[in-house]
């Protein structure tokens, strides 16, 4: 990906959390994402995206569906990313 074009994106991202903050739409604190696929090179991949687009999220990755529903019964994340095939 072009590296001015990561960095528009990154401060879009930046702007629209901030303004949704001040609507008290969002909490930026303690935001979690629970990422599940069976493909283990994959995931790594998704996860280390999540963890540099926004350092300040907690990403859990999971390579099987039982440990991801422990996790998710445990402690509901914000957003869930699957792959369903």
């Amino acid at each position: 990906m072009d590296i001015d074009l990561m960095n528009k994106l990154l401060q879009e991202k930046e702007d629209l959390f901030d303004a949704l903050a001040r609507k008290e739409m969002i909490h930026l604190e303690n935001r979690k994402i629970v990422i599940i696929d069976d493909r283990r090179d994959f995931l790594r991949l998704l996860e280390r995206f999540f963890k540099k687009f926004d350092s300040g999220l907690e990403v859990k990755a999971y390579d099987d569906e039982y440990s991801a529903l422990r996790e998710i019964f445990n402690r509901p994340p914000d957003l869930i990313v699957l792959d369903l095939m």
